[in-house]
């Protein structure tokens, strides 16, 4: 991934629940003033300036009369369900700084947050900055048929203002520490082979969009979603330490790709992606070289990220002394490298005229295996 002008970058990965989409619901966009109950210390407002995503955002005037423990405001929603889903996202600013837990918001089946399902704690957030946060469900499997959303205000904090933007659940992004990546969106101009009374060209047609390239980093014991995405089937036997076994076998739907640019707030989001190859180089000493070949359908570039706080399960990656070479389950203690090359053959001619020039789907061909062995 190139340095723009020094930018801080990062790669976030997600599962998708739909080839080719976002793993994201919008539960409330923040496009209207809240107004299925308001506290009386409370204005509700549509802010059309001081926003964040879209045309406008919740604003929230809170008076000095507000207690802790207050309902600040409700708002009705229809969401059959959150079960696919780990977290909850949204984009929120304050006039003055919040600790967390000092505001909560509130999901509930019944009217005006009445009996909440998820209770769910703000994080802290800085004063007069607008803030992506993130808030773990705790029961999804039991957030059916949501009605109502809200904001309680848990600690006393005074005379404030905050703005809400961009409520949405989402499958939690993960951080993927990587040496280099060559991830990216390429379109052909198809010439036409009209003939002209003048030596000026027609203009060229557009071709379908390519989305591919290839990631390098250090091999870690965090990688376990890569590898189900990379070779199919996965268990997990025994306990601490567990014993993990991935076979070839059905690949799942897909993964979601960002790189991040924070500090220039530039964010390419690739949807629709698989694994095509993955490859491991593995040496008596020094790091175990992991190598992604990634296929995608779809590139968006936006301003704001899917996820601002993606899991970062740390770096701890394994070295050539924790690395066993096995042959029929027995070690062989003469190997001095080996490297190989596990290839899915993903198809990535389909494309249907549907005016979108993306990949429709990304079938699996016959998986191959190659490499190489050196042993004394």
């Amino acid at each position: 991934m190139p340095q723009a002008q020094g930018s801080e970058s990062r790669l976030v990965l997600a599962e998708e629940l739909t080839f080719k989409a976002a793993p994201e619901l919008v539960i409330e966009n923040c496009e209207d003033a809240w107004n299925e109950t308001i506290d009386s210390d409370v204005t509700a407002t549509l802010e059309g300036s001081d926003k964040k995503v879209g045309s406008g955002s919740a604003k929230f005037v809170v008076a000095a009369g507000a207690s802790a423990g207050d309902i600040l405001a409700t708002e009705v929603i229809s969401v059959a369900s959150l079960a696919s889903y780990t977290h909850i996202a949204m984009w929120i600013k304050s006039t003055v700084a919040l600790s967390g837990g000092d505001l909560q918001l509130l999901l509930d089946n019944s009217a005006s947050c009445a009996s909440p399902l998820e209770t769910l704690n703000v994080p802290a957030v800085p004063a007069d900055t607008w803030t992506q946060v993130r808030m773990a469900l705790a029961t999804p499997s039991a957030d059916l048929s949501l009605i109502s959303i809200g904001i309680k205000m848990v600690v006393d904090k005074g005379a404030f203002t905050f703005y809400l933007d961009d409520i949405r659940a989402i499958n939690e992004g993960r951080l993927l520490p990587f040496i280099s990546e060559s991830l990216r969106m390429s379109r052909n101009l198809i010439t036409s082979n009209v003939i002209r009374s003048s030596r000026n060209p027609n203009q060229p047609a557009r071709g379908n969009y390519e989305i591919g390239g290839d990631i390098v980093t250090e091999f870690s014991p965090f990688m376990g979603l890569l590898l189900k995405h990379a070779l199919g089937s996965y268990a997990r036997t025994g306990a601490g330490p567990y014993t993990h076994t991935f076979k070839i076998g059905s690949l799942p739907t897909g993964i979601q790709l960002e790189k991040q640019f924070s500090d220039i707030s530039k964010y390419f989001l690739y949807n629709g992606c698989k694994i095509n190859s993955f490859g491991l180089t593995i040496k008596p000493e020094g790091m175990i070289e992991a190598r992604f070949g990634i296929m995608g359908a779809k590139e968006t570039v936006g301003e704001v990220p899917f996820d601002n706080n993606g899991t970062d399960q740390g770096h701890r990656p394994f070295d050539g002394f924790e690395a066993v070479i096995n042959r029929g389950g027995t070690p062989l203690g003469t190997g001095t490298e080996v490297s190989f090359t596990i290839e899915n053959n993903l198809d990535g001619s389909v494309y249907v005229v549907d005016g979108t020039g993306q990949r429709y789907s990304l079938p699996a061909g016959k998986a191959k295996v190659t490499g190489t062995l050196t042993a004394l």
